[in-house]
Order: C-alpha cells, then structure tokens, then sequence
C-alpha cells in the first residue's frame, strides 16, 4: 500500500485522512468490490491525523471492507457498503457498515483480532453489530493533543460550510 507508506514517512505532517480514506477506498472498489457489485458510498468529516495514526486507520478500514466481500451476503438485496468518517468533539467515529446478513454471527478471528489490536493503539476500540438488515463496525478513538489544535484551527473555516462531505458513490470506470 503505497499511500500508507508515504504518509506513515510524513513525520510532523497531518495528513487529510479524509482524502486518505477516500482514495482507499476506490482502490478497494475497484480492485476487489467492484467485480463483486457492491456499491461503495463513503462520505468523512475534514479530518487531519498524525501520520502513523492515519495509517493504522487505513489498516483498520482496509480490512473491514475487505471481510464485507469475504462473508457478507446480500440474498436479494443490491450490494451496499458505507464508510463514515465523523468528528465528535475530540473523538473519531468511523463506521463501516453493509446491508448484507452474515452466515454466522461475527467472530473474532485473525483479522478482528489484528483490527482490536490497531484500535487499541490508537486509544480506541471496535464495538460490533450483527444484525438482519446488515453488519455495522464502530471504530472510535480520542484525538491526540496536536490533531485537536489542527482541528481547532480549521473549526473556524468548517462552520462556514458544511462539514460533512455529502456521501459519494465510488465507482471505478471500466
């Protein structure tokens, strides 16, 4: 993952997780959801983190989409997964969540257990929701003291315009 590495080196920078996990995520669409026909809809508060926390974020939601393609199933329903990235005062929420039902109630295997483990060094954790109209994944982890002042200082500029990005279909053109 190139991008990962490049702002994992970006030392002292903040790098636009936003823009970080959008990017993500088309790769995602359109190397692995996309042949699936899982329609992809991500929407993200503006959002700057310290590099290496921006990374392990990636990792995190890397592989949460990558378990909706492995065991979700959608039955008769169009495929469909969200990515939300919020600001919650001085917290991260990032959801991902899909409309398919899961053959099995959701256990904690290798790759839960690697997403427990990043969550726990960002200061956070995962709560999990398994239920009929789909599986719901809660990323939430405190700010550092350094993104707070870089939330701070564009709090002026996100009151001005709205500040969650309207949600986007990520496609990736054939």
């Amino acid at each position: 993952m190139f991008i990962g590495r490049c702002i994992c080196r970006s030392k002292g920078a903040s790098p636009d997780a936003a823009t970080y996990l959008q990017q993500l995520c088309f790769a995602i669409t359109k190397y692995r959801l996309d042949r699936l026909a899982i329609r992809v809809l991500f929407s993200a508060d503006d959002l700057r983190l310290e590099g290496e926390r921006c990374w392990k974020l990636g990792l995190i939601v890397s592989e949460l989409l990558t378990n909706v393609a492995r065991h979700a199933q959608f039955d008769d329903r169009h495929p469909e997964l969200r990515v939300e990235l919020i600001i919650a005062g001085n917290v991260v929420k990032c959801r991902v969540s899909d409309n398919g039902s899961a053959l099995e109630p959701i256990r904690r295997g290798g790759g839960l257990a690697i997403i427990g483990e990043l969550a726990s060094n960002l200061g956070g954790r995962v709560h999990t929701s398994c239920a009929a109209e789909g599986s719901s994944f809660l990323l939430t982890f405190p700010l550092t003291e350094a993104e707070q002042r870089a939330a701070g200082a564009t709090l002026d500029a996100l009151l001005k315009r709205r500040k969650m990005r309207r949600p986007q279909r990520l496609e990736a053109s054939r």
